[in-house]
């Protein structure tokens, strides 16, 4: 069975500040690190793709599972189905999709 995967891509609304949401996004996923032991999380900032194929969606959070059954009580915690009001405020547009990773 493959690990289960995260992955949510965040577009910020314009002439927010970026650096503060960023932290934002950093301290909420390190929470959430130290309370589900069995998961991996990585943010990063996508500063390669031409701006027309990305549309706007600039920062990913992606957080892999190692058990079905994390991903399952992660997925129906509601804690997890929101971000901090603060971060909440400057987020224009999210798209997430989740699956179960299939090695090749």
């Amino acid at each position: 069975m493959g690990k289960f995967r995260s992955i949510t891509l965040i577009k910020l609304k314009e002439g927010d500040r970026e650096e503060e949401c960023v932290r934002m996004l950093e301290e909420q996923a390190k929470a959430k690190g130290l309370v589900i032991k069995s998961i991996e999380i990585e943010i990063g900032e996508d500063k390669i793709t031409p701006e027309p194929l990305r549309h706007g969606f600039t920062h990913i959070l992606m957080i892999t599972f190692h058990t079905k059954e994390d991903f399952v009580a992660y997925r129906c915690d509601p804690k997890n189905a929101k971000f901090p009001s603060a971060l909440s405020k400057s987020i224009e547009d999210l798209l997430i999709f989740n699956y179960e990773a299939v090695e090749l």
